[in-house]
C-alpha cells in the first residue's frame, strides 16, 4: 500500500491530536513516542512538518540542554536544531549542533543555511567544507548565500565547483544562478544558464519564478529581445513578470513599447503595482509625453 502525503488539513488534525498527546509527556524519553506516534501518522520521518511538530513538543515539555544531551537519538537534537535555526536564534541551533552525537545532512543544510540568510558567509562556508556527503540543498544554500550577500561572482564559482563533483542543480539551483548574472550584467553566463535550464523544462513550462529572473536578467544585461520571447513564451504571468519587461524597456529606451505593454497588462487584468508605475512613468518621460504620465499617475 502507497502511503499518501498528508495534506494541509490532515496536518493541522495531526497536530491537534499529537499536542493532545505530548501536552500529558514530562521528559525527554516521550520525545521518541511523539516521534513513533506522528509515523503512524503518516508523517515521513525526514519531512520538515514531522520536525516541526517535535519542535514544538520539545518546547512544550521544557527540553532543556542538559536533558537532551544524554541523549544518542538523532531526531529530537535535530529537530530542535532545525527549530531553533528556523526562529532565527542561531546561537541556540549552534549548541544542539556541536553537541549532536551524530550529524545528519538536514541539520547541516539547516545550519548552513541559517548562516547564508544571515550574510555570514565565512562561517556557512566553513561549514559547507566540513560535510563529507553534500546534496544540492547543500549547494544551494551556498550558492543563494553568496548572491544574496552580493557575493555574485562566488556563486557562480561556487556552480563550478558543483559541477565538478557532479552534484546535479535543480531550479531552485538555477534561479539563484540568474539572479547572479543579472546583478553582474553578464549575459553570456546568464544564456548558458538558460539554456541548462531549457534542458530540464520546457520554455512554456517555467514556473512564474524562472520566467521572471530570466525576464529580469536578460533586461538587466540589455538584452531585450530576449526579455520579450521568454515573456511571450510564459504560459502564466504575475505582476513581477510584468514589471520586468515595462521597465526594462523604459530603461533602455524603448519607450513606446513600454507603454503599449503597460496598456496591454491593464486589459489582462493585472493590476498594477508601484513599481509597475515607475517603469511606465520612466518611459513616458523618455518618450516626452508628460501629459500621458499625469493621467497614469493619477490612476
Amino acid at each position: 500500500m502507497i502511503r499518501k502525503r498528508p495534506n494541509d488539513r490532515c496536518i493541522n488534525r495531526h497536530q491537534q491530536s499529537s499536542t493532545t498527546f505530548w501536552s500529558q509527556c514530562v521528559n525527554l524519553r516521550s520525545l521518541k513516542q511523539i516521534h513513533a506516534f506522528l509515523i503512524t501518522k503518516g508523517f515521513n520521518s525526514n519531512s520538515s512538518a514531522l520536525r516541526e511538530l517535535i519542535f514544538k513538543a520539545a518546547m512544550e515539555i521544557s527540553v532543556s540542554f542538559s536533558m537532551i544531551r544524554q541523549k544518542k537519538d538523532v531526531v529530537p537534537w535535530s529537530a530542535l536544531t532545525s527549530g531553533y535555526a528556523k526562529r532565527g536564534e542561531l546561537d541556540v541551533a549552534r549548541r544542539y549542533f556541536d553537541d549532536m552525537p551524530v550529524k545528519d545532512l538536514v541539520s547541516w543544510n539547516v545550519m548552513i543555511t541559517g548562516y547564508a540568510k544571515r550574510g555570514e558567509m565565512e562561517s556557512a562556508r566553513k561549514l559547507f567544507n566540513e560535510v563529507l556527503k553534500k546534496d544540492v540543498v547543500t549547494w544551494n544554500a551556498m550558492i543563494a548565500g553568496y548572491v544574496l550577500s552580493g557575493e555574485c561572482k562566488k556563486a557562480l564559482e561556487m556552480f563550478e565547483e558543483m559541477k565538478t563533483v557532479g552534484e546535479r542543480p535543480d531550479e531552485v539551483t538555477m534561479l539563484s544562478l540568474l539572479n547572479a548574472c543579472a546583478d553582474l550584467g553578464d549575459l553570456q553566463v546568464g544564456m548558458k544558464i538558460h539554456w541548462s535550464l531549457s534542458e530540464m523544462v520546457s520554455s512554456s513550462g517555467f514556473n512564474v519564478l524562472l520566467g521572471n529572473a530570466l525576464i529580469d536578467m536578460y533586461a538587466k544585461c540589455g538584452s531585450i529581445g530576449r526579455a520579450l520571447k521568454v515573456f511571450q513564451d510564459m504560459r502564466e504571468k504575475d505582476v513581477s513578470t510584468w514589471n520586468s519587461v515595462i521597465g526594462g524597456l523604459a530603461i533602455h529606451g524603448h519607450a513606446e513599447e513600454s507603454i503599449n505593454l503597460f496598456t496591454e497588462m491593464r486589459r489582462s487584468k493585472v493590476r498594477p503595482n508601484e513599481i509597475t508605475f515607475v517603469g511606465v512613468l520612466v518611459a513616458c518621460s523618455h518618450a516626452g509625453r508628460v501629459n500621458e504620465g499625469v493621467n497614469i499617475s493619477s490612476l
